[in-house]
Parts: structure tokens; C-alpha cells; sequence
């Protein structure tokens, strides 16, 4: 069940990330959707993904400057067009009743790789105009934070997941 009662809003999202990689550590058949354990993960990665379309459609991002040698290295993606576009291609395809494990993973995968852009872009991006405080005031209290959380949840399966992919290939 996902802390409604929370002052932060990320301890949700972090939550989510929760039921999620709980999922994936505890399945290693393949459910279809409908099953029960799926629609909740799924439902958790949902939401994981709503926060992150919403701290990436906001209008600053399009004005932040990176340093070149930033862009390169550190980040992901730092188009937020192609995150924006990203983040809806993978919500739309979980939302299909065919949709898989293998969904699932891309969805969360996609979520990672955008939170680690939104903040590495964040923590380093100049901006040359005003910008309104609360888009901003959000990302500096979210973005950290789930980040981290993904860093300590997801990324270690992703991990595992690529390994037994790497093994199936190889075997």
C-alpha cells in the first residue's frame, strides 16, 4: 500500500519503486496481465512514471543550459523533448492490456534513466531567465530523492535482469 499520508510526496514514489523491485525479486515465472501481483507493480510503476511527466513538462527545463562536456558524459538524455517523448511512448504501452514483464522493466528502465537526467541536468544547468519557484522548489525537494531511491532499488535489478539476459543470449 503506497503512504498517502505523507508530507513528502516523494516517500510515494519511493514506495513505488518498492513494490516494484519487489516484484521483479520475488517473480521469476512470467505473469500476464491481470494477474494480480503484475497489475499492482504495474499500477506502482504508473505512478512512478506520472511523477516523472510531470517534473519533466515543466517549462524551465527548456531553458536550462548544460555545459557541453556535461552533456556528453554525465546524463542519460539531456533532450528533454526526447525524455518527454520517452516517458509517454513507455506509459502508454503499459497501459495496453498485453502488457508484459518485459513492459514493465522498459517502463522503470525509462523512469531511471529520466530521473537521473532531470537531476544531473538540475544539479549543474543554468537557467538565463526568472523561472517560477515551485517548478523549481519541486524538483530540488523530488528529484534527489528519487533518484536515490532508484539508485538503491531498481538499478540492482536492472542489473540482474540484463545478466540473465546476457546468459539466455550466451547459453
Amino acid at each position: 500500500m503506497l503512504p498517502q499520508d505523507r508530507t513528502d510526496p516523494s516517500v510515494r514514489v519511493g514506495a513505488a519503486c518498492e513494490i516494484v523491485g519487489n516484484y521483479f525479486m520475488g517473480r521469476t515465472d512470467e505473469l500476464r496481465a491481470g494477474d494480480h501481483a503484475f497489475e499492482v507493480a504495474k499500477a506502482a510503476a504508473l505512478l512512478i512514471l506520472a511523477e516523472a511527466r510531470v517534473l519533466c513538462r515543466f517549462d524551465f527545463w527548456d531553458d536550462v543550459r548544460l555545459p557541453d562536456a556535461f552533456r556528453r558524459s554525465s546524463v542519460p538524455e539531456s533532450d528533454v523533448a526526447t525524455l518527454r517523448n520517452e516517458l509517454r511512448a513507455v506509459d502508454e504501452s503499459l497501459r495496453y492490456q498485453t502488457a508484459s514483464r518485459q513492459d514493465l522493466a522498459e517502463a522503470m528502465n525509462s523512469a531511471a534513466d529520466a530521473f537521473k537526467s532531470m537531476q544531473r541536468m538540475f544539479a549543474v544547468g543554468r537557467i538565463a531567465k526568472d523561472v517560477a519557484d515551485i517548478p523549481r522548489y519541486r524538483c530540488a525537494a523530488m528529484l534527489p530523492a528519487i533518484d536515490r531511491v532508484l539508485e538503491d532499488v531498481w538499478i540492482p535489478i536492472r542489473e540482474m535482469l540484463d545478466r540473465k539476459i546476457v546468459k539466455k543470449r550466451t547459453a
